[in-house]
Parts: structure tokens; sequence; C-alpha cells
């Protein structure tokens, strides 16, 4: 529903990721599970190897230090 939601709103092409694909332990859904987070970006998908990002974009730091109203989340007494 969610994903129905940010199509309508214009956030980009329709997932068609259903993550229990990726949880099914059958490898042929698993693979189409990644491949279908990688077909489209707005999933939030991250690869990480040796700890360097290799498939996806980190968030901006505004995303992670403000909330959806912009008040400042997560930074501890203050």
């Amino acid at each position: 529903m969610h994903a129905l939601h940010k199509h309508l709103e214009g956030a980009g092409p329709m997932s068609r990721y259903d993550p229990r694909d990726l949880f099914s332990q059958q490898r042929g859904r698993v693979a189409q599970a990644l491949r279908q987070l990688r077909a489209v970006p707005n999933n939030n998908l991250r690869v990480f190897l040796d700890g360097k990002l290799v498939v996806g974009k980190l968030p901006q730091a505004h995303t992670m230090m403000h909330g959806a109203d912009g008040d400042q989340v997560g930074l501890g007494p203050g």
C-alpha cells in the first residue's frame, strides 16, 4: 500500500519488490527480490563490501539529523 501511495504522489515507478520473497529461503525468490530492489532506485537498497558502499546512495545529512518536521532527532540532549 505504501508503494502505491508513493507511486501516485510521483515518487517514481512502482516497485514490484515483496519482502516475503527476500526472506523466503528459496533461492529463486530471493534472487528475484534482489533484482526487483535494484530495479527501482527509490527502494533505498544499499550494499556494502568491506565497509564501502558499492550499490545505492547514503542518506543526506539533513535526512539523518532531522525528522520530517525539521526538528533535530537522535542527537542526544540539547
